[in-house]
């Protein structure tokens, strides 16, 4: 079900030809709206693996009233998407191309581009920073790389061999590329082994074209410029520099946002991604990962926090809703799989949380010490985390200050002794370790070991 903020924001054309397509996948017929969504990064990369699907013969996504296959298109001037049959050739109701067919658009614009002066200057950059770099070997301006096997053919802007070993191929990007040409370049290289790197001469941030953010988006957020600039700082270090432009990611006012990012970087620094045919100078989905995952976690931290007082879910059900909305937007399943009803988990979050925080959550006690006794009276099976977790969090001292009776000491000293010898009733119950491991990361190791 699309939500009422998702139809707001939805990228879908307003009144588009496909309304719905059939997932070959789960044969479920889909609203296009539903597939297109109102992510753009996400709808970004969809254009893309669509493509790659149709490429290999393996369409996602087909027409319900004729069986084509479909895939995305873009509206320039509002950024709003629709799906497009790959033949228009009348046997559907559904016309979605206009007189000129893309291939001829394509040749148009594309090669067009090829033959510009500007072109030919960005090859001639592009060459003369690998030959200033002793590590590119093979030096070529397109040359024709025939495929052994599929007897298909290219002719990349520059080709080298770096190391001896990987062979890169440089494509110039100066205007605009329908993503057709992208996904047929990027598989033709996958299948060969060899890398691709796309070349901009300029980017521009505020209103980047399409074709950058097609390249762009399945690149890591990552796009590479070469310049007189780079060229200078090339043959001056005797290193190939490119010029990175990026997005990092930072959490402002509790979202992700993304912060522009660029510095001339040597090649020899970025990461070669064979695999998904990516070279990246910033991980930008790995960073993005890490900061989804901490703002998951404060998230929840402020749930709990807010409501240790009256824990009755049925009575603050409408907040532990958007929790569990929020979790599923950004695919964490994993809140999902426990139940906050459990007296033990209860218990548990609370006993960590106040810990983490040196005063009792959850409890209408004054002092941590009494989560202590609490927890070995009658918890015991938590009772090791829990000391981990005063270790890690610097509350050891703290227990002393308020063991003025000596009564936890004594505890101490009896029970020490049992959980070393592996006594049954202090065995580390494990039902929440995962769990408690994503909240709690600086415990993570620890639980890997109990």
């Amino acid at each position: 079900m699309i939500k009422n903020t998702d139809v707001e924001n939805n990228l879908t054309v307003i009144n588009p030809e496909i309304t719905e397509v059939i997932d070959k996948i789960s044969g479920a017929i889909l609203p296009v709206k539903e597939i297109i969504g109102s992510d753009y990064d996400k709808v970004i990369k969809l254009r893309v693996e669509l493509l790659t699907f149709i490429k290999r013969n393996e369409p996602r996504y087909i027409c319900p009233l004729c069986h084509t296959p479909v895939y995305l298109v873009c509206r320039h001037k509002t950024r709003h998407f629709f799906c497009r049959h790959t033949i228009d050739d009348g046997r559907c109701t559904v016309d979605t191309r206009g007189n000129m067919s893309e291939a001829e658009i394509n040749a148009r614009k594309y090669n067009g581009a090829k033959e510009s002066e500007a072109h030919k200057q960005m090859k001639k950059i592009i060459a003369e920073s690998l030959k200033a770099d002793g590590r590119f070997k093979d030096i070529a301006i397109e040359q024709v790389w025939k495929s052994q096997e599929h007897g298909e053919w290219k002719k990349p802007d520059v080709y080298a061999i770096f190391d001896d070993r990987i062979r890169i191929v440089f494509e110039i990007q100066l205007s605009t590329t329908f993503l057709r040409v992208i996904v047929e370049r990027k598989e033709f290289y996958l299948k060969e082994g060899g890398l691709l790197c796309w070349i901009f001469k300029e980017i521009k941030e505020e209103y980047p074209r399409l074709m950058q953010d097609d390249i762009f988006y399945n690149n890591n957020c990552n796009l590479f410029l070469a310049s007189e600039e780079t060229l200078h700082v090339s043959n001056k270090q005797k290193r190939l520099f490119l010029k990175c432009c990026w997005f990092e990611p930072v959490i402002e006012n509790q979202e992700i946002v993304n912060t522009w990012k660029n510095e001339i970087v040597p090649f020899d620094q970025l990461t070669f991604d064979h695999e998904q045919q990516r070279i990246f100078f910033f991980d930008y989905d790995c960073e993005k990962h890490k900061l989804t995952q901490q703002l998951a976690r404060e998230r929840f931290e402020q749930f709990w926090l807010s409501n240790n007082s009256n824990l009755d879910l049925d009575e603050i059900s409408q907040e532990l809703q958007e929790l569990i909305d929020f979790f599923s937007k950004h695919n964490i399943l994993l809140f999902t799989q426990y139940d906050l009803h459990n007296d033990g988990l209860t218990s548990l979050l609370n006993a960590l949380y106040s810990a983490k925080y040196g005063k009792p959550i959850g409890y209408k006690f004054r002092k941590l010490i009494q989560i202590a006794h609490q927890m070995e009276n009658g918890h015991k099976k938590y009772l090791k985390i829990f000391g981990w977790a005063l270790r890690i969090y610097g509350r050891d001292e703290q227990i002393k200050r308020e063991d003025s009776s000596g009564k936890w000491a004594n505890k101490v000293d009896k029970f020490r002794p049992l959980m070393q010898s592996n006594d049954e009733k202090y065995q580390h119950d494990g039902s929440f370790d995962q769990f408690i491991s994503f909240l709690f990361p600086e415990l993570a190791e620890r639980l890997g070991k109990l």
